[in-house]
């Protein structure tokens, strides 16, 4: 019974925005749906990874990016919706999270209802590599 007021008050502070569980969260003001790069990573080990959209631009993903990620620049998106899976949770990135969120809010706009966004882009994700090679 106690877990059941402990779960129950975890979804209230949730859907007040006001606590993140698990790696997710909810960016504060909108209703996108954040990953951290921990929970990812953890994520990509699973046997239903999520789909990888790297919206950034070719010469940035040639540089680095997440193994098997889809690379869409976001400028071309609209053109490769058909790329993207919709009965699959799909994670969307790029350096620092500000031309990915324009692409979850287009994706949403568009019906896809499965998104998350990468709670600091690459940056994010590099600076786990730093520390902990089983990112890279």
């Amino acid at each position: 019974m106690l877990n059941l007021i402990r779960l129950m008050a975890v979804v209230v502070l949730l859907s007040l925005g006001l606590a993140s569980q698990s790696g997710f969260a909810m960016d504060e003001g909108t209703d996108m749906l954040l990953i951290e790069a921990s929970e990812l990573q953890e994520q990509l080990g699973s046997t239903n990874p999520p789909f990888l959209l790297d919206v950034r631009e070719p010469s940035e993903f040639e540089t680095t990016h997440i193994k098997g990620a889809t690379l869409i620049p976001l400028g071309t998106l609209p053109d490769h919706l058909s790329e993207i899976p919709k009965d699959r949770r799909v994670v969307v990135y790029c350096r620092s999270g500000h031309r990915s969120a324009r692409a979850v809010s287009f994706l949403k706009q568009q019906g896809f209802t499965k998104i998350e966004n990468l709670s600091g882009g690459m940056n994010a994700w590099t600076d786990k590599c730093s520390v902990d090679k089983a990112y890279c």
